[in-house]
């Protein structure tokens, strides 16, 4: 069989004989043939004028040489110096150009091409010949440019190497060529330049995002049925658009009244209300709606938003839609309260959650589980496939992904001595991702622990960068992952993984909740000792770490290197 380069073309435009002839040459040559299909090429003769063609199949043997076909398909005629090519399907008729000339002007170019290639004392011999692929058997009479050996036909598809070895034989190729293995592979880099183009991190990005947002939009169809809906609970995992979703729920439900917004996390709702912020939206979490409808002056405990949710009227209550994000992290009894509050007031009432991401409690609430409608966003519209399965890797959470869903690099982990190395591997991460574009709000530091009892804990800066509890322009945000919930970041760098927080299901969720913040680029900097480093592979890969791999998938190796 026939090396053929491309293996297989995208398209023949809509060339059934190309087809027939690119199949059958891939089958029905020898392994010494490379068979080049569709070769395009562009030179300048002179500063002022640009040439350019291609050629239909362009064959290579190392013995014999190379021989450039065109192809031609349909009924095929010369009459008075001219050529006319019949469609089969439609019987139309149009003058062409001569095919052998078509053939020679490819020819010319790749002997000028290839002569310079060569190494010295080596040559190729290149000719030309055509492919009537509809014709069954040669016109008696040709023109006097072609010749019977080199004009194949339907008849050759049924055996190319023999119609092939006739054209070489015509020209004598064998006799004219003189290559060695290296002279070979240039011919082949020729006709085939490879090259590897590395795309910046930051275009990088750029190219994900413009894909993530139009994913995202994709998913805003739900909303059209949300309109026949006043309450749904719609469940989705990490990177499903939830969101996003809710925002866009919350802005047309704002055009006919006031809609109360309700997160669970301080850094969620702050981000919202500096991104989001509309004249009829109120972002709020529990705590800060209570003190501002309540003109309180301490943090409310539970028991305190209880009561004031009972007694919602006495405050002033004019909020004619809510919508929950988060929901998993509302108690029982708060959903509970919300709910009659909608019901009381007519207003819509949707809830946003991820069953994977309670962290804050062991249950959903149950008004989650008993909802009337309750839909599910499956499709990741925000982390890269690699991310993605590596989140959802310990609790074996599978994710639903787009056709034309973004691979992306697969994460790092990189095991450390100690906390002076882990500040050290940090560094150079963070020197690398800012060398390539990446500004500073663009990259987070999650631990799935408490910063008080993160490696982190006493560190202030890494390298020349501070770290920051907020997110700000001239330093790192070093956070929690539960902190961060329901938040992004375009590169995360997830520290502190151990294996204790894989041994139970609410710390299992904390490493999906870190990991499925990450956009784009995800690194593990872990601080392990020989013991933990191999409780890590056996909980993990069911292997030790040593082996050089951390998780092993279907889609996807998280690779690990030792600092």
């Amino acid at each position: 069989m026939a090396r053929m380069i491309p293996t297989q073309p995208d398209s023949f435009c809509s060339s059934y004989g190309e087809r027939q002839i690119f199949i059958a040459l891939r089958d029905g040559l020898p392994d010494e043939y490379t068979v080049f299909h569709s070769v395009r090429w562009n030179i300048q003769p002179s500063s002022n004028t640009v040439r350019s063609g291609e050629a239909d199949f362009t064959i290579f043997h190392p013995r014999m040489g190379i021989l450039v076909i065109e192809a031609k398909s349909g009924g095929i005629s010369f009459e008075n110096g001219s050529w006319v090519q019949e469609r089969l399907d439609t019987h139309e008729k149009h003058q062409m150009q001569d095919p052998m000339e078509q053939a020679n002007r490819s020819k010319f170019t790749f002997m000028d091409l290839i002569k310079n290639a060569l190494p010295k004392g080596e040559y190729c011999w290149i000719a030309s010949a055509v492919w009537f692929s509809s014709i069954a058997h040669v016109p008696d009479q040709l023109p006097p440019n072609y010749h019977r050996d080199i004009v194949l036909t339907s008849e050759s598809i049924k055996s190319p190497a023999a119609a092939i070895e006739k054209a070489y034989s015509y020209y004598g190729s064998a006799r004219r060529t003189r290559l060695t293995e290296v002279g070979s592979h240039r011919i082949i880099r020729v006709l085939s330049p490879a090259f590897q183009a590395i795309p910046g991190i930051s275009a990088q990005m750029a190219e994900q995002n413009h894909l993530f947002y139009r994913l995202t939009t994709e998913q805003n169809s739900l909303l059209d049925y949300l309109d026949e809906q006043d309450n749904a609970a719609i469940q989705g995992g990490a990177g499903t658009g939830k969101t996003m979703l809710a925002i866009e729920k919350a802005r047309r439900l704002s055009q006919n009244g006031k809609v109360l917004f309700l997160c669970f996390n301080k850094f969620l709702r702050l981000f919202l209300e500096e991104n989001y912020a509309t004249e009829n939206v109120a972002y709020h979490n529990l705590h800060s709606l209570m003190i501002e409808m309540t003109k309180s002056d301490y943090l409310p405990e539970d028991e305190d938003i209880e009561k004031f949710l009972t007694e919602y009227r006495e405050y002033g209550w004019d909020f004619n839609h809510i919508i929950i994000d988060e929901g998993q992290d509302f108690s029982a009894n708060h959903m509970a309260a919300l709910s009659t509050i909608a019901n009381e007031t007519n207003a819509c009432f949707y809830v946003f959650y991820d069953k994977n991401q309670t962290v804050h409690q062991k249950e959903l609430p149950a008004w989650l589980i008993m909802a009337e409608c309750r839909l599910v966003l499956r499709k990741n519209c925000r982390n890269t496939l690699s991310i993605a399965t590596t989140s959802g890797s310990p609790l074996s959470v599978k994710p639903y992904v787009w056709d034309n869903a973004v691979q992306g690099v697969k994460p790092r982990f990189y095991v450390v001595k100690n906390t002076a190395g882990m500040v050290k591997k940090l560094q150079k991460l963070i020197e690398s991702y800012t060398s390539s574009g990446v500004s500073l709000n663009q990259i987070t530091i999650l631990s799935p622990t408490s910063v008080e009892k993160s490696s982190l804990r006493e560190t202030t800066h890494v390298g020349k960068w501070r770290l920051s509890d907020n997110r700000e322009k001239d330093s790192i945000l070093f956070t929690t992952a539960m902190k961060f919930k329901g938040l992004e970041s375009d590169v995360v760098l997830f520290i502190d993984i151990a294996p204790e927080m894989f041994r139970d299901n609410l710390r299992q969720n904390r490493f999906y909740v870190g990991c499925s913040r990450a956009k784009h680029y995800l690194d593990f900097v872990s601080a392990l000792d020989k013991q933990q480093i191999n409780d890590m592979g056996t909980i993990l890969a069911g292997k030790n770490l040593t082996d050089g791999i951390l998780y092993v998938s279907d889609l996807l190796q998280v690779d690990i290197t030792f600092e």
